[in-house]
């Protein structure tokens, strides 16, 4: 399967530092959590980042509030999830319908679309999350 091509994508301050976002037609493609790997793509693209929809624009916000401790509900959020493995794509759905606030383990997420037991279930967790962030670099 194919990913899809981002329309757009920006890095944008927040407390806990610069994330990247990326969108489709759809919606968000991406949101990627502060890593050097930020900075550096910051520091090479300048204000080389698109201009942000309104829609977008929100979301950015909602965001920089989360991270500086307002919990929020993106379960609402669109996503484009084209091009996400079946599983990647059963692990987000699951993800999402954690309630803010709520805490949870790969295990129970696991349990929760019916993966595999004990040690592979967390490897299968652990993997979705490895091919996001090498996917989406």
């Amino acid at each position: 399967m194919a990913r899809p091509i981002p329309i757009g994508s920006a890095v944008f301050d927040t407390a806990v530092g610069p994330c990247r976002i990326a969108w489709t037609e759809r919606g968000v493609s991406l949101l990627r959590l502060p890593t050097p790997a930020i900075e550096r793509e910051r520091e090479r693209r300048g204000a080389h980042d698109e201009a942000l929809s309104p829609a977008m624009r929100e979301v950015v916000t909602r965001v920089q509030r989360h991270l500086d401790g307002a919990a929020d509900d993106f379960s609402g959020v669109p996503l484009d999830l084209d091009g996400t493995p079946p599983f990647d794509r059963r692990v987000y759905e699951a993800a999402r319908r954690i309630p803010p606030g709520e805490v949870t383990t790969y295990g129970a997420i696991a349990k929760s679309i019916g993966a595999p037991s004990a040690r592979p279930r967390r490897r299968a967790m652990w993997g979705a999350r490895s091919r996001e962030t090498r996917s989406r670099s």
